[in-house]
């Protein structure tokens, strides 16, 4: 009888190693595997973007998880545009939406914006004041 307790104190600890260890083994690995896909996604944001109107490009550029942007090519009435940072500081958020500083390269006026991804080759830009109040959008299209 003796053994038969013994056996069964064996078996509700594999019972519960079963129930609890691997579940929080698979959640953990699930949140790793989250966290390195949202990280991905600022590595597909990257990459060359035309504003709306084709008057500029804006290379889009990672530095330590947070996007940067520079005006790399201007149509020939903006040539004084070159160079010039546009995006600064932006973070993503749920893949889809993020946030940061956007410098108008004509006016050099800073604003707050929110982004939202559209599509794989296309954003949408919100600028805000300092109360929050959307003051322009804008439409980036995927050069290359």
């Amino acid at each position: 009888m003796y053994r038969k307790i013994e056996g069964m104190k064996t078996s509700e600890l594999i019972h519960y190693i079963v129930v609890i260890f691997i579940p929080t083994g698979i959640a953990i690995g699930l949140l790793f595997w989250l966290k390195n896909l949202l990280e991905d996604v600022g590595t597909k944001i990257t990459g060359i973007w035309a504003n709306s109107d084709q008057t500029f490009r804006v290379l889009i550029y990672d530095i330590d998880s947070s996007l940067q942007g520079d005006v790399i090519w201007a149509n020939s009435e903006n040539q004084r545009i070159l160079g010039r940072s546009v995006l600064q500081n932006v973070r993503l958020k749920f893949a889809l939406f993020g946030n940061g500083h956007y410098i108008c390269p004509f006016t050099r006026r800073e604003y707050s914006f929110r982004l939202r991804r559209l599509s794989k080759e296309s954003l949408q830009l919100y600028m805000t004041d300092v109360e929050g109040k959307v003051v322009a959008n804008e439409t980036w299209n995927l050069v290359s």
